[in-house]
């Protein structure tokens, strides 16, 4: 048997490609398209994809040619983890599958995940985002035309100069000017298309008076450049109670589906979200309250595409005992039967037991909130802990186990399977149904939670990223991004500034 390991040389591009993407994702995104009872066994989604891939890095217009190279490329074979004896996919069943199993959501998932790598590497910066408008020629006879009145577009600058002026005047006593709508212009509408609109360029000067920058989410209207805010994020630990505050303002950026090995108590201060929480979906909006337990998988997406203003804190299992012991007098875990609720007894604690933390406040008032706080909401959503966990099969916790004990090594699909002893498939729909989140990102999890650990310790980004498995910083510091919503780097700041701030003696 031929090794085609040692074929393939150490600066081989194929073995750069590999070594930087981790194509396990893919099973995450396709798992849905497959069937384990229904049809014979099928190509590996991820071989798919990947000759695809090699058709494009070859500059081969054909999938026949790139299957043709294959054949004899010792490098291809090695790519797809073929042997030199196997027969690879013919190249009618690669063109199918793209064709009728998989949808164009799913290659727009694959495009997102992409971007989100190419991020990672910093081959993508936020710095400046241009806005392509392509203007399309109508249907229409610009001699034939019928006149209607259509009002006048507002310009929202001359609104808030108006609100300026007026707050001025009405400061030193004068009477407020009055907003003065412009009467409706007369404009043309096509008969052909009345949606047609005719474009009058002016060519005389050609200066640009102002440019303004927005993510490619936005469309240039004045509506939604005027909602856009700068996106301020917070990060606070407390030495006395022991928990992390952190105030995400102007956020835009979509959580995925994830858990956290500790509690989060959290408040809607603006905006509105789409929460998926436990398989249950909420619209979440200003007032409401978030309670995750432990282990509660969840992931939040824009919904009206404004921005999202958020308060929480992150208290650890070791903490929470403690609370619980001392509101209770037992010393167990409770577990919050609700995941949102809209209670204002409980946010007339939870917001000033915030704003005293932000601000670094020392004042006994602000434990006495947080066992008020602690104290409601055991008496009002409060269960034991127990039962807020799903009862899993013994082969998905041996799927956990291997990863957990695994997680800084690089691990594939087929080692979890037979750790497990199941099929891809079966492991997929099992551990998903079970946990609530992919094999995969229960993997992420795991590493984020221990590169947060070693964050807190003052370990180095790039050092912490090396210690739990992630292929390089940019890697690993995409991840954190997406999770934590802060850099690996100023997460552990926040630390080593908690440790260096002088204590009273």
């Amino acid at each position: 048997m031929v090794d085609t390991e040692s074929l393939v040389p150490p600066e081989h591009l194929l073995r750069q490609v590999d070594a930087a993407v981790d194509f396990e994702k893919l099973y995450e995104i396709v798992e849905a398209l497959y069937s384990e009872e229904e049809g014979r066994r099928g190509i590996d989604p991820v071989v798919l994809f990947k000759i695809v891939l090699l058709q494009h890095l070859d500059g081969n217009t054909s999938l026949r040619g790139t299957l043709r190279r294959a054949q004899t490329d010792v490098a291809y074979r090695w790519f797809l983890r073929y042997t030199l004896s196997e027969e690879l996919p013919h190249f009618s069943t690669v063109s199918y599958n793209f064709r009728h199993r998989y949808t164009p959501e799913t290659i727009e998932l694959v495009f997102q995940w992409i971007l989100e790598e190419a991020g990672s590497a910093g081959a993508l910066t936020p710095a400046a985002v241009f806005i392509d408008g392509t203007h399309i020629k109508a249907s229409a006879n610009l001699k034939k035309k019928m006149k209607q009145e259509v009002p006048a577009a507002a310009k929202r600058y001359q609104e808030e100069l108006l609100a300026e002026v007026n707050a001025d005047r009405e400061a030193h006593g004068k009477k407020p000017l009055d907003d003065e709508e412009e009467p409706p212009k007369a404009g043309g509408k096509g008969l052909a298309d009345p949606s047609l609109r005719r474009l009058l360029r002016h060519t005389k000067n050609e200066d640009i008076l102002q440019a303004n920058i927005i993510p490619g989410c936005y469309n240039g209207t004045g509506k939604e450049v005027h909602r856009m805010k700068k996106e301020v994020r917070t990060v606070v630990y407390d030495n006395e109670l022991r928990i992390e505050a952190y105030r995400f303002e102007g956020i835009v950026q979509p959580f995925p589906n994830h858990f956290h090995e500790y509690y989060v108590i959290g408040f809607m201060e603006d905006g509105e979200r789409v929460l998926s929480c436990k398989n249950q979906e909420y619209t979440i909006t200003r007032g409401d309250v978030l309670l995750f337990n432990p282990g509660d998988n969840h992931a939040c997406a824009q919904s009206d595409g404004g921005t999202l203003d958020y308060r929480g804190f992150n208290i650890t299992k070791e903490v929470m005992l403690d609370l619980a012991e001392e509101v209770t007098g037992r010393r167990e875990l409770p577990g919050f039967s609700q995941n949102v609720i809209f209670d204002e007894e409980v946010t007339c604690y939870l917001r000033p037991l915030h704003e005293l933390v932000m601000k670094g406040s020392n004042e006994f008032g602000k434990e006495e909130n947080l066992l008020f706080l602690i104290s409601l909401l055991i008496q009002q959503y409060g269960q034991p802990f127990e039962n807020c966990i799903p009862e899993c099969r013994e082969e998905i916790e041996k799927a956990c186990a291997f990863m957990e004990q695994h997680y800084a090594e690089r691990i594939y699909l087929d080692q979890i399977c037979r750790c497990a002893g199941l099929s891809k498939s079966t492991l997929l729909r099992a551990f998903t149904c079970s946990k609530g989140v992919t094999p995969y990102s229960y993997l992420e999890n795991i590493r984020i939670g221990k590169a947060k650990k070693l964050l807190e310790q003052g370990v180095p980004p790039v050092e912490a990223a090396l210690q739990t498995g992630f292929s390089d910083q940019s890697h690993f510091s995409n991840y954190f991004n997406r999770f934590i919503g802060l850099a690996p780097g100023i997460y552990r700041d926040i630390f080593k500034d908690t440790e260096e701030m002088p204590h009273e003696g």
